[in-house]
């Protein structure tokens, strides 16, 4: 009768004959056959991201196109962006002519330039004419001292000394009014005529009774009276008109006025 075996026994004695390359095998082939799934499964991976990647390149593409054919494409974008980057060009002002203006701003035009013109007609002097036609024996002297043969002394001379004969006619050098007819205890009778903007004639040594009085409107080359010797402070020089201008009440040298002859 025989023994009956264990089941370890008889695992022991399977493994030490064939069964040892039987199971070898079995094992080879599972780790194969696991082997073989792993490396399926990645590759799937790979396929599956690679073409997500592909996928989504082609849906942007078309989303571009799409945006191409409804803006207008990417050259138009790049016209904007080149425009967008070069400096504004500086917008040129409009000159309006006057007469898109209408009439009324015409007028006011107009007047405006008539009022400026008249403004520097004011500035400047209106033109001169030598009060008598003597030439000039006494200059204007300013600060400087001369001597006077009449008084024998050295004094300032504020005026210009024109040769004349006693009843010459005296003739306002420029339009203006009469300020002041006087008798000046040095120099006579005396008129002073207000010429505007500051510029004032005075005409001294004339005869008693002079063509005007004050108040009055005299032109350029009205006779205001005549050449006398009442000028006791030059009564030793010769016959003569004493001739004086100021500007805002400062001595000037007349001389600056009159024309050249």
């Amino acid at each position: 009768m025989h023994e009956k075996k264990s089941f370890g026994q008889r695992a022991e004695e399977f493994l030490s004959g064939k069964g040892f390359y039987i199971v070898l095998s079995i094992c080879i082939a599972v780790v194969g056959i696991s082997a073989w799934f792993v490396y399926a499964s990645l590759r799937d991976a790979r396929e599956e991201e690679a073409s997500a990647a592909v996928s989504g390149m082609i849906d942007t593409s078309e989303s571009k196109s799409a945006v191409e054919i409804i803006t207008g494409g990417t050259d138009a974008e790049a016209e904007e962006t080149e425009d967008a980057d070069e400096p504004a060009a500086a917008e040129e002002t409009a000159v309006p002519d006057i007469a898109d203006l209408g009439e009324d701003a015409a007028g006011e035009t107009e007047a405006a330039v008539e009022d400026s013109g008249d403004a520097v007609e004011a500035a400047v002097p209106a033109s001169f004419v030598w009060p008598v036609g003597g030439e000039i024996v006494n200059a204007f002297t300013g600060s400087e001292l001369v001597y006077s043969r009449t008084m024998a002394d050295w004094r300032v001379h504020n005026g210009i000394d024109l040769a004349a004969d006693a009843g010459s006619r005296v003739l306002a050098v420029s339009s203006g009014t009469v300020e002041e007819v006087r008798d000046d205890d040095l120099y006579g009778t005396t008129v002073v005529i207000d010429h505007g903007n500051g510029l004032k004639s005075i005409y001294s040594n004339l005869a008693g009774t002079p063509a005007v009085a004050e108040g009055d409107t005299v032109s350029a080359g009205s006779v205001i009276g005549s050449v006398g010797d009442t000028a006791k402070a030059e009564i030793g020089e010769v016959s003569h008109l004493h001739f004086e201008m100021t500007l805002d009440d400062a001595e000037v040298d007349p001389a600056d006025y009159l024309p050249a002859k």
